[in-house]
């Protein structure tokens, strides 16, 4: 009986606290008529920022150098603190995973360095950063629509690993004119060419 009324005091509270704004890192903001949600994580960001000391980097319009490739070893590059640098793409991989399939493949290249990270590895990660910093509250916006349709894209680079060959497939899902899935992952075997590396990223979104 004594359970039966703690459950009921609990229900009577959670229907006073209101509509839902915060929740494990994602803010949740909605208009006045209700007909749209954006999601985002702007505080989130704005604390890893602050955190890895990129407050007063200059921000970039791109989270990756296209310019770039990186290698496990180029030769040139110094080891960094492995610590350091995977507790930089642990806090990309939760905001790339949750709200922003926009850094998706440039922080799934940069997280496959964390076993031996050199000085160009944390370079690359930290660019990610300083395009975080350009773009704090980007996020996802999803609009009441009559059809709601879902639709998908899929893509694919050829051979973009240089230690391995292998290509990296990815994928997105709009719903409600919004990105509800999003994927960015290395294939794991080597296409012999563009058509196969987008066959197999295609498949993959399927």
């Amino acid at each position: 009986m004594q359970r039966l009324k703690d459950s009921l005091k609990l229900q009577f509270k959670m229907k006073d606290m209101g509509e839902l704004h915060y929740y494990v890192g994602v803010c949740i903001v909605r208009d006045k008529e209700r007909k749209q949600v954006y999601l985002h994580q702007g505080l989130y960001i704005e604390k890893m920022v602050k955190k890895f000391g990129q407050t007063q980097a200059k921000s970039v319009s791109t989270p990756a150098d296209l310019n770039v490739r990186l290698q496990k070893e180029d030769g040139v590059s110094k080891p960094v603190d492995t610590t350091s640098y995977q507790s930089i793409v642990e806090s990309l991989l939760y905001a790339a995973i949750t709200s922003r399939p926009d850094i998706a493949q440039a922080v799934g290249v940069v997280s496959t360095f964390c076993a031996n990270p050199t000085q160009s590895h944390l370079t690359t990660a930290k660019r990610i950063l300083r395009y975080l910093k350009g773009t704090v509250y980007l996020g996802s916006s999803y609009k009441k629509c009559p059809d709601g349709n879902l639709i998908g894209y899929s893509d694919a680079d050829w051979a973009g690993d240089m230690d391995d060959r292998h290509s990296t497939s990815g994928n997105v899902f709009l719903l409600a004119k919004g990105a509800v899935s999003w994927l960015s992952k290395k294939q794991a075997a080597v296409a012999l060419s563009t058509t196969e590396a987008e066959y197999v990223a295609l498949s993959t979104a399927t």
